[in-house]
């Protein structure tokens, strides 16, 4: 089969071999095909017949990723989004994911074709988190999805999503680019067949670990995205040719008022929003005091809203210095600094050399590491000078 057709959900597919978090963090995942035999709209219910689980093996070459046979199973789920029963019968082929447990509450549901002809299990129709269904789409489509966090609405290790940065793509070469809002939609239409990709964002969660000063070692269960994702085939006749429309730029940075310029030229301080930018290639630079510049080309697409959210690397740390006794004389690299307790910022990266004083005390000297966008807390107890070497504490 197409590799090419593969469902790029780029952010997901490791999920699914479960490498993205370490183990204790997330929740395991399982992923079965097979046929529905039984549906109940008013219980919101979806019962399958599994024959198949989604399986990976590990080797030095990565994850190798197959539908593995298995004695049958009758699993029963909730569905993650009503409109599942606007599509499925008895006797659909579709694969189904969950957490936890196989089954309970299904956390996506795709519709698959046929096991027979060209397009055999390929997959039509996704609901709820594309990440744990993982059977290509018809038509060579696929799609990734990049979820931007609203860092105002975090919970523990999760945030709901501000935004998506979707690419739609076909047999592997990108197609369509733009941005989703949580509750929008957008449809790509192929006019040399009239085979297209409908995708709408129904709802996002993503890692709090991508807002500023987000603590590393929080840990908790993945993020579950919400999708509805409709693909076409291709019909017998051409459809009319498409009228380009401008399309519009909405770029972040993090931390944000960095000033942006497109191509060149200013634009303002992120956020900024720019339209009827004619589709094609341009540039991206931000930059900010006390941060490198930032650089990305990105492709602007007819009638499409492209998020792009600059991060920019911080060129300098902090030193805070506090002693026992206050009141020492702190010297950096040789140039007097003040008296503790002092905050000294804006240092660049890499080894300095600190030298405290204060009389009727040992001078202090040691070697200290400044990190770019950290704060290093120095404490430093000064020995009288009858007692020998001052000591940290």
């Amino acid at each position: 089969m197409n590799t090419t057709r593969s469902l790029v959900v780029i952010f997901l597919i490791l999920a699914l071999c479960g490498c993205c978090l370490p183990a204790g963090a997330i929740l395991q995942e399982f992923s079965f095909r097979g046929s529905v035999l039984g549906f109940s709209e008013a219980n919101n219910t979806v019962t399958i017949l599994a024959t198949h689980q989604w399986r990976c093996m590990f080797d030095s070459d990565g994850p190798t990723c197959v539908w593995n046979p298995i004695t049958p199973q009758v699993l029963t789920g909730t569905a993650p989004v009503p409109e599942v029963f606007d599509r499925i019968t008895t006797g659909s082929q579709v694969m189904a994911g969950s957490l936890g447990v196989p089954g309970g509450t299904w956390t996506g549901i795709g519709l698959l074709m046929p096991p027979y002809g060209p397009d055999a299990l390929l997959s039509t129709d996704l609901y709820g988190e594309p990440g744990l269904l993982p059977a290509p789409m018809v038509a060579g489509y696929g799609f990734s999805a990049i979820l931007e966090p609203d860092c105002d609405a975090c919970g523990g290790s999760i945030c709901q999503a501000a935004a998506t940065n979707l690419t739609i793509f076909r047999d592997g070469a990108e197609v369509w680019n733009g941005i989703l809002l949580p509750g929008e939609d957008t449809q790509y239409r192929d006019p040399s067949d009239q085979s297209g990709l409908y995708v709408k964002l129904v709802s996002g969660e993503t890692s709090s670990r991508l807002c500023p000063n987000a603590s590393p070692a929080m840990g908790g269960p993945q993020p579950i995205s919400v999708f509805i994702v409709h693909a076409d085939r291709p019909a017998s006749t051409p459809w009319p040719p498409i009228i380009d429309r401008p399309g519009s730029l909405i770029i972040f940075s993090v931390p944000a008022g960095a000033t942006v310029f497109l191509d060149g030229g200013e634009e303002g301080t992120a956020p900024v929003t720019l339209t009827g930018l004619a589709a094609g290639p341009v540039s991206i630079r931000a930059e900010k005091d006390g941060y490198a510049p930032w650089e990305k080309e990105v492709t602007v697409f007819p009638g499409a809203r492209i998020l792009v959210t600059a991060r920019l690397e911080p060129l300098y740390g902090n030193l805070r210095i506090q002693s026992f006794p206050s009141g020492a004389d702190i010297s950096l690299d040789g140039q007097s600094r003040g008296t503790t307790p002092l905050v000294i910022t804006g240092l660049d990266a890499g080894a300095h050399t600190l030298l405290a004083e204060k009389p009727g005390y040992t001078p202090y000297e040691r070697e200290v590491t400044v990190i770019p966008g950290r704060d290093i807390s120095l404490y430093l107890r000064l020995s009288p000078e009858s007692s020998g070497a001052p000591l940290p504490l």
